[in-house]
C-alpha cells in the first residue's frame, strides 16, 4: 500500500467514527472514547500505522480539505480524496456558519445597531410588566433587521442584548471614570490600534448607481404600483441603490429607516 492509498484507507476509516470529527463532543470530556476511536481506527488501517500518526495525518487532511472547500485551490494530490471527504462538509458548514456569526456578534458596527434598535422599544429595558408575545414579536422584528450578512435569531439577538446590558451595568458599577483619566499613559502599550474621533464610512454617492430614477422605477413596472403614488415611486428608485451597499450600509440603512418610522 502506497502513501496515497494509505491516506484514503484512514479517511475511510474516520469516516465510521463521528465523534472524531462531528464536534458532537469534547475531547476533554470524553477522552478515553477519543482514545480508543483512534486506537481502532489504526488498528482498521494497518500497515503498522499506530493511532498518533492517523490522527496527525488526518489533521492535515481535513485542514486541507476545508482549504479546499473556502477556496477551491487543492492542495491534496490525490485522486478523489475531496469526493472521499464529502461526509464531512456539513460539518465544515456548520463551523464557518457558527464562526461567521460569533464575528458579526463582536462587530461594534453590529452591536451599535442593534443599540439603537432596542433603543425605539423601551419596554425590552424598562423593567416595566409587558406582554411576552409582544416582546417576542419585537425580538424577531429587531433579528429580522439585523440578519443581512449573517443570518441570526431572535434568541441570538436578545442574549446579546443581556449581555451588553449587563456588560453596560458593570462599566457603570466600577466608576471608570473615576480612574481613566489616570491610565491614559498606557496609549503607546495597548496592542490594539486607537482611532481618535473615529468616524464610521457611510455609503459614498460615487459607489451607488448613476441611472436615471426614471429609469430604475420602471424596472419594477410588472409590480404593478401605481405611477402616480410618489411614496411608492420612490421607495423603487432606491432600491437599485440598496444593491450597491454592502451587508454593513444596508444594515444601518434600515436601521435608520425603523428609527425615523419609530418601529411601527
Amino acid at each position: 500500500m502506497d502513501k496515497d492509498e494509505l491516506t484514503l484507507a484512514v479517511v475511510d476509516a474516520i469516516e465510521k467514527y463521528p465523534l472524531l470529527y462531528s464536534g458532537v463532543a469534547h475531547f476533554n470530556a470524553r477522552r478515553a472514547e477519543h482514545m480508543q476511536a483512534w486506537n481502532e481506527v489504526a488498528a482498521a488501517v494497518g500497515q503498522g500505522v499506530n493511532a498518533t500518526y492517523c490522527k496527525q495525518r488526518w489533521n492535515i487532511i481535513r485542514r486541507n480539505h476545508t482549504k479546499y472547500l473556502r477556496t477551491g485551490r487543492n492542495t491534496i494530490k490525490i485522486p478523489g480524496i475531496h469526493e472521499r471527504l464529502s461526509f464531512l462538509n456539513s460539518w465544515i458548514k456548520s463551523n464557518q456558519d457558527k464562526e461567521a456569526k460569533r464575528s458579526q456578534l463582536r462587530s461594534l458596527a453590529f452591536n451599535i445597531d442593534l443599540v439603537k434598535l432596542v433603543e425605539q422599544l423601551p419596554w425590552l429595558y424598562n423593567d416595566q410588566p409587558r406582554s411576552k408575545a409582544e416582546d417576542e414579536e419585537a425580538w424577531e422584528k429587531i433579528a429580522s433587521i439585523m440578519s443581512d450578512e449573517v443570518s441570526v435569531t431572535s434568541e441570538d439577538m436578545r442574549t446579546q442584548w443581556l449581555s451588553l446590558r449587563r456588560i453596560y451595568v458593570q462599566f457603570m458599577q466600577d466608576c471608570p471614570q473615576r480612574i481613566e483619566s489616570y491610565m491614559h499613559f498606557l496609549i503607546p502599550h495597548l496592542k490594539f490600534p486607537i482611532k481618535p474621533n473615529f468616524v464610521p464610512k457611510s455609503v459614498e454617492c460615487s459607489d451607488l448607481p448613476t441611472e436615471s430614477k426614471s429609469a430604475r422605477v420602471e424596472g419594477y413596472d410588472h409590480l404593478g404600483y401605481d405611477p402616480g403614488d410618489q411614496d411608492a415611486a420612490f421607495l423603487l428608485s432606491i432600491l437599485p441603490h440598496l444593491k450597491a451597499m454592502t451587508g454593513h450600509q444596508r444594515r444601518q440603512f434600515k436601521v435608520r429607516a425603523v428609527t425615523l418610522s419609530d418601529f411601527s
